[in-house]
């Protein structure tokens, strides 16, 4: 189990407070697919990814980045307990979807990259720490069944 600190709680909080998830996650999930071109795999069902102009146009793909990032509001809302709140969607990554799990990561590093340019300045050194080892926390639940 992780330890949070009072300030990594109310950073991860703050930063949460201030996401959009109907623009951050279809962002994020947009530039996963076009930076990684091999995530495009899982996809295939949502039609063209033929280019970054498709893939940002893609409905589908808007519509799977919103779903992302409610299921990450799910983390914030159960800090102390994300491996219990993600061991069903580690098992359906892992076992039905078969989704390489180094993924997690490149997406976690993808809304990293979304929410430090909606924030800017206000994303500081000390709340990206915050961030990125609560991302690190949500990975590392989601690849649990892989171990």
């Amino acid at each position: 189990m992780v330890e949070w600190t009072d300030a990594e709680r109310k950073a991860i909080k703050a930063v949460w407070g201030k996401i959009n998830v109907d623009m951050i996650g279809p962002q994020a999930l947009a530039r996963c697919l076009i930076v990684y071109p091999w995530t495009q795999r899982y996809f295939g069902s949502f039609g063209s990814l033929s280019d970054a102009a498709a893939i940002m146009a893609n409905k589908k793909v808007a519509a799977h980045g919103k779903v992302v990032l409610n299921g990450l509001g799910r983390a914030v809302q159960n800090m102390d307990d994300i491996k219990n709140t993600y061991a069903p969607l580690s098992v359906l990554h892992s076992e039905k979807l078969h989704v390489d799990p180094d993924n997690f990561r490149l997406l976690g590093d993808c809304v990293t990259i979304v929410v430090a340019s909606q924030l800017g300045r206000a994303f500081t050194p000390d709340i990206q720490a915050a961030w990125q080892k609560f991302l690190a926390v949500v990975v590392s639940a989601l690849g649990k069944q892989y171990h």
